[in-house]
């Protein structure tokens, strides 16, 4: 039996365990024993216990947990080992719970089963706030058949911030159970200034500043996808069964229309006392600047950017922030208005999957999901001057991986969940092995930031996050870090 041992001096207060009973010894060290192990394959015999210091445990479930190295078995049927601690006359004891043909340092996850209920999978996750239509019909609609949906992101910055990750998830989580997705980018939104969060009226861009802005967003989107997709691949999701994904802009349908055009064929359907009954707009109202006509009609052009992608793409899910949902609903009506009243002019529907044999009861959906805030309940963003970015040259992945490690303990769960692709009862172990009974160990932080850089800004800069996070800050139950060479 083979099984790779980092460099440590063996002790004799504890023990590392195998299944089955299987106790592994090990040898005095020779001179070449002294350099990093990790790179190297021992064997040992098993017919004496193989004795290890409390630092060298820490060690192997630092490697196991904190940063992400699990230990795995090679060959064509690997699972994913985690480890666990009991007691046993006193002593901490750790086991590894798979069967050790051959043990490597190196993450290999089951593929991931498609959830029974995609609607409550993403509700376990943290990723729903509230769902539109009867209960379960959409859950229902996403069984029966792929769904297009789409989410919205103004470049009113020149970078995606933290705060845009939950509706991106949403879309990512659709996307690799099989649905199709559309990223919309609002270059021509993002000249209005949506009101809602806003207690103030937002700055006029210039149209230089919204069109750089508008390409820095769109290639962040397209990257985050690309490896988005990378990362779910190595955490077991299979490519096969992934949807369609599509970028793009509501420029190409608002920057050419009419305002005659669009108030006789669409303004007609708007109901100015529902737009007066929005709670974005009624919270502006009560200031003493009240809200400005761009502002006010801010929700008819997300609405028609809605209703423009059910017509020519068939899509029938919007996703947007919990302070969304009057602008979703306010779109979900006008649909159903523009349907019904199939003889407009405007009622010349593509047929597709996604909206042919529809009623006016499910004809769209919006699904909205929580704000991010920080610990005092202050939302993430640039208005509010706390925005963590996800562009590089911005927040460094190290700065990213920091930010996250020193989360708050209890938040911890709620963003494994929500931020990561670690399947739910990993997650659950990693909380109940490490998180609760070691919090001082930080396991869950660094597990967090590492799959979290590993994520926006993709595997080699995660490992860097994390080899400079272990120079800077070592683990204090640990003695000594081995690192290779180049490292």
């Amino acid at each position: 039996m083979h099984c790779i041992i980092p460099p440590r001096k063996l002790h004799r207060n504890l023990q590392l365990r195998l299944p089955q009973h299987t106790i592994l010894s090990t040898p005095p060290l020779t001179s070449e024993q002294k350099y990093p192990l990790h790179r190297k394959t021992t064997t040992h015999s098993p017919q004496t216990p193989m004795r290890l210091p409390r630092a060298h445990v820490s060690c192997l479930a630092s490697r196991a947990a904190c940063w992400g190295r699990t230990l795995a078995p090679a060959g064509p049927s690997q699972r994913t080992l985690g480890l666990r601690r009991f007691t046993s006359s006193g002593a901490a004891q750790y086991t590894l719970p798979v069967n050790p043909d051959s043990l490597v340092l190196n993450p290999k996850f089951d593929p991931v089963p498609k959830p029974a209920s995609l609607v409550d999978h993403l509700k376990e996750r943290g990723l729903v706030e509230s769902v539109t239509g009867l209960p379960g019909k959409l859950d229902e609609l996403l069984k029966k058949q792929p769904v297009t949906a789409y989410a919205g992101i103004d470049p009113t910055a020149s970078s995606l911030h933290v705060g845009h990750l939950l509706p991106l998830m949403n879309l990512l989580h659709l996307h690799l159970n099989g649905h199709d997705t559309i990223a919309l980018i609002g270059k021509a939104t993002a000249s209005v200034g949506d009101p809602s969060g806003r207690a103030t009226e937002r700055d006029k861009a210039a149209a230089e500043t919204v069109m750089t802005n508008f390409e820095s967003i769109w290639q962040q989107v397209e990257r985050f996808f690309a490896r988005a997709e990378e990362y779910a691949e190595a955490r077991g999701h299979d490519r096969r069964r992934w949807g369609r994904r599509t970028l793009r802009t509501n420029g190409e349908w608002l920057d050419g229309l009419g305002l005659v055009h669009f108030l006789a064929n669409i303004g007609r359907h708007i109901r100015v006392q529902q737009m007066l009954a929005r709670q974005s707009v009624k919270t502006r109202m009560d200031t003493q600047k009240g809200i400005n006509f761009a502002e006010f009609t801010y929700q008819l052009l997300q609405s028609y950017d809605f209703w423009h992608l059910h017509k020519t793409a068939g899509c029938r899910l919007q996703i947007g922030g919990n302070d969304q949902y009057g602008n979703i609903t306010a779109g979900i009506d006008l649909i159903q208005r523009l349907v019904k009243e199939g003889s407009d002019a405007e009622v010349t529907t593509t047929t597709t999957p996604s909206n042919k044999d529809t009623t006016d009861s499910d004809v769209a959906y919006g699904m909205t999901v929580p704000l991010l805030t920080t610990p005092s309940g202050e939302k993430f963003g640039k208005s509010a001057g706390n925005a963590v970015w996800l562009d590089e040259t911005l927040t460094s992945p190290f700065e990213l991986y920091q930010f996250f490690v020193k989360t708050p303990d209890d938040l911890i769960p709620t963003y494994l969940r929500t931020f990561t692709l670690l399947p739910l009862p990993t997650i659950t172990a990693l909380l109940a092995d490490t998180h609760i009974p070691f919090p001082h160990l930080r396991t869950a932080h660094n597990t967090l930031a590492r799959e979290l850089v590993h994520l926006i800004h993709g595997a080699p800069a995660a490992h860097k996050a994390e080899l400079m996070t272990r120079l800077l800050f070592p683990p204090t139950t640990i003695f000594a870090q081995d690192f290779s060479a180049d490292e």
